[in-house]
């Protein structure tokens, strides 16, 4: 077969990793500094980048060292003859849609020993090889097939505004376009300019979504394998990048169906031809899927039918029996909860003790239901809620402890060899991953970008997935909203003086000078401000002291005085419009209550149009704020106490995500 072996470049930065870290290869204490070296090679998009990164290699102290020479045999005779495997500059033309390994093998490994030779243990190799011939490759086709099916549109009823061209696609593709169409539908600066081109190249120039740089987009041509875009999402990815959906959406006679065959038409974005989807119509509600004995040595022939068998056969013996154990398990229950009551009969509340099969009990109808569970405890002698607390946390209710690691000091890489081996074990419990929540101090943040997130001074560098290798999800990194409330009063008061693009001044001698007017005349504008928020760096780790400066009462009482003309004030309005959006900001990040009013509601479909309105808005105030009467002026982004502006930010885009990657999901939660 004519292919080309591409390295992935999670392994490669492990291989590196490892040699690097070795102590018999001496490069330990400048590793962090060869990788960075490294790093920049593998990136390189174009000739000249390699060339000049390569350039910067060799003129580097670690490279002109006289104890390099194995790091340079390492490179030299290992990894730069072998560049058009791991140097991006050399895979134009191909597809890298997943460009990291999924540990498949190792997966399949795994459920073949746990699922089916769990039971044949004391089998020899034949007994081992008929199991995997029988059983594992027949069902594990089944599977594929049955994922196949799924999304076919003879399954089921798509939603009627998904476009045409999302239909009969696979799910995470699926998935990226709808995120992607929110983002366009939600722009309200869109401009699009068509460009002529020789050989029917249809190139367009796309005005950037939140700032004044524009990007051309190829959609396709005679000589042309694939689309083309400038953002850096679609260097990263190759998926449909949401200047091309704006394209397709708004543009006449552009459609997906223009773009090149070879990049349409690939297995990631299709379903599988092979299989064989029938001819008669059937929807989810209705549909099981059954598979004949006969099949053909090249392909599978699958019936879509209105029956109610399971959809694998070979399991329905081990289900049955699981059903009798679980009959088994209510009556030895009800056992316990009988001689549980006696036991505690005459006991003190204290004093009771609980029967393991009774604490798992309680904990699974307080877990379903809180009322169901106080209704129990007016007729059985059940643990308390809090006792239930105790046992399944580890500082609060809502935290479920996976493991504990005993620690002297901790860096960014040995945070993200820590995160990676949680995503792997979580996902080997069938548990998905949605989010990963830290706080912005520099550890975390470097081991962020360890994991692939990317951060910057415009919307375009800001990339803050973190894709989980055992599954290939993505992971949405967000940043604790409460820690970036206290970043952000901390540095406004150590800078004093923000400016935004529109000329407005924030000033902390404006909440300064409203504290001492409060304290002077005796009375509040209706806000908490005292000495303690002025003066808080005893009570710098106090969210609610924070919360209280930076809130809209304070924001209220500013806009008074600056109406009033009270002197001190009369340039406010920039301050009030940063504590505004700084309040919002944090009421939408920190809502907990669906019956709450405004911004501090739950996220739900239903008020989806004002707090995505808001966190539009927001992302371009927030990095147009700077530190001088200057739009030229250094960004807030870009200094030393950016965090609580990355922060607010990554987590602006990931809740986006979050949030349509939930409303859209095809399935219901436990």
């Amino acid at each position: 077969m004519d292919c080309f072996v591409i390295l992935c470049d999670f392994h490669r930065e492990q291989a590196w990793e490892r040699w690097l870290s070795a102590n018999a290869n001496g490069m330990r204490s400048v590793k962090h500094t060869a990788l960075c070296l490294l790093r920049q090679i593998a990136a390189s998009e174009t000739q000249e980048e390699y060339d000049i990164a390569i350039q910067a290699l060799h003129k580097d102290p670690i490279w002109i060292s006289t104890n390099s020479i194995k790091f340079k045999n390492y490179i030299e005779n290992t990894w730069l003859p072998e560049k058009k495997r791991w140097v991006k500059a050399f895979r134009s033309g191909i597809l890298e849609t997943v460009v990291n390994t999924n540990n498949g093998v190792e997966r399949k490994n795994r459920d073949f020993k746990h699922e089916f030779l769990n039971q044949y243990k004391d089998n020899s190799l034949s007994g081992m090889v008929t199991v995997l011939v029988d059983q594992f490759i027949p069902e594990t086709y089944s599977r594929y097939v049955e994922a196949n099916i799924r999304r076919c549109s003879d399954y089921r009823l798509n939603n009627s505004n998904l476009p045409k061209w999302l239909c009969n696609k696979p799910e995470n593709f699926t998935r990226h376009c709808i995120e992607k169409i929110g983002l366009v539908k939600d722009c309200n600066n869109l401009k699009i300019t068509f460009h002529e081109n020789s050989k029917n190249k249809q190139v367009y120039e796309v005005k950037s979504f939140t700032s004044a740089k524009s990007y051309i987009v190829t959609i396709g041509g005679q000589d042309t394998k694939f689309p083309d875009c400038q953002c850096i999402e679609w260097k990263k990815t190759l998926m449909p990048c949401k200047h091309m959906v704006a394209i397709f959406q708004h543009c006449d006679g552009v459609s997906w169906d223009l773009l090149p065959d070879s990049y349409r038409l690939s297995p990631y974005f299709c379903l599988d031809n092979s299989v064989n989807y029938g001819n008669e119509s059937c929807h989810e509600e209705e549909s099981n899927i059954c598979f004949e004995d006969n099949l053909s040595e090249t392909q599978g022939h699958v019936i879509l039918e209105n029956v109610q068998n399971k959809i694998y056969p070979k399991q329905t013996n081990a289900s049955s029996c699981r059903d009798i154990l679980s009959q088994i398990k209510t009556l030895r229950l009800t056992a316990n909860m009988f001689t549980n009551e006696i036991k505690n009969l005459k006991r003190d509340p204290t004093g009771r003790r609980y029967s393991e099969e009774v604490k798992k009990f309680a904990l699974t109808v307080q877990f379903y239901s809180t009322r169901a569970y106080e209704y129990l405890r007016t007729v059985f002698k059940l643990p308390a809620p809090s006792s239930l607390s105790n046992w399944t946390s580890s500082q609060s209710y809502w935290k479920y402890p996976v493991g504990y690691v005993l620690i002297h000091w901790l860096t960014g890489h040995n945070l993200k060899a820590l995160v990676q081996t949680c995503l792997q074990k979580c996902e080997s419990s069938n548990i998905r991953v949605h989010t990963l929540t830290c706080d912005g101090s520099p550890v975390n943040m470097d081991c962020l970008q360890q994991l692939g997130c990317t951060f910057g001074v415009t919307i375009d560098q800001f990339y803050s997935k973190i894709y989980n290798t055992s599954s290939n999800r993505p992971v949405y990194a967000i940043l604790d909203a409460c820690h970036l409330l206290k970043l952000a009063r901390n540095a406004l008061a150590d800078i004093g003086v923000l400016y935004d693009n529109n000329g407005h001044v924030f000033k902390w001698e404006h909440i300064v000078l409203l504290c001492q007017l409060q304290k002077t005349e005796g009375l509040t504008l209706s806000n908490k401000l005292g000495n303690r928020h002025i003066h808080f760096q005893q009570h710098k780790m106090n969210v609610k002291v924070a919360s209280q400066t930076l809130s809209s009462s304070v924001a209220d009482a500013i806009e008074f005085l600056m109406k009033c003309n009270v002197k001190g004030f009369e340039d406010a309005k920039g301050t009030v419009n940063f504590i505004r959006i700084f309040d919002r900001l944090f009421d939408i990040m920190n809502s907990k209550n669906a019956f709450a009013k405004n911004f501090k509601q739950t996220l739900k479909f239903s008020n989806s149009r004002y707090w995505m309105q808001a966190f539009s808005s927001s992302i371009a105030y927030l990095l147009s704020l700077h530190t001088d009467n200057s739009k030229n002026g250094p960004l807030l982004a870009s200094q030393r106490c950016k965090t609580c502006v990355i922060g607010l930010v990554t987590n602006v885009l990931n809740i986006q995500s979050l949030a349509l990657d939930l409303f859209n999901r095809s399935f219901e939660p436990l």
